[in-house]
């Protein structure tokens, strides 16, 4: 098992878990360092349906994330990025 240790507090953070397979990081992670909210994403289907089904009471949602090359993708504007064809993501203010 990975140890995480976050140095500073996670309350107001929305936390990206590109790659998520069934979600099992996001869920350490919310356990030991809790978090505003998190998105999980990743190829397989099944993986999603079981990390959905394992997330609990925790604020994370997970989303199947097509398989269309980068370079393919669409562009994206400087106000918002977007991964892969599932969910936008919103530009924050690097922390301090």
């Amino acid at each position: 098992m990975i140890d995480v240790s976050v140095s500073h507090d996670l309350h107001d953070s929305t936390i990206l878990d590109y790659g998520c397979n069934q979600g099992g990081f996001l869920r350490m992670l919310y356990d030991r360092n809790p978090f505003r909210g998190a998105v999980g994403i990743d190829i397989a289907r099944e993986s999603v349906a079981r990390a959905d089904l394992l997330k609990g009471h925790r604020p994370i949602e997970y989303k199947v994330g097509d398989r269309q090359p980068p370079s393919a993708a669409p562009s994206t504007s400087p106000s918002a990025t977007k991964c892969s064809t599932c969910c936008p993501i919103s530009p924050s203010t690097p922390p301090t």
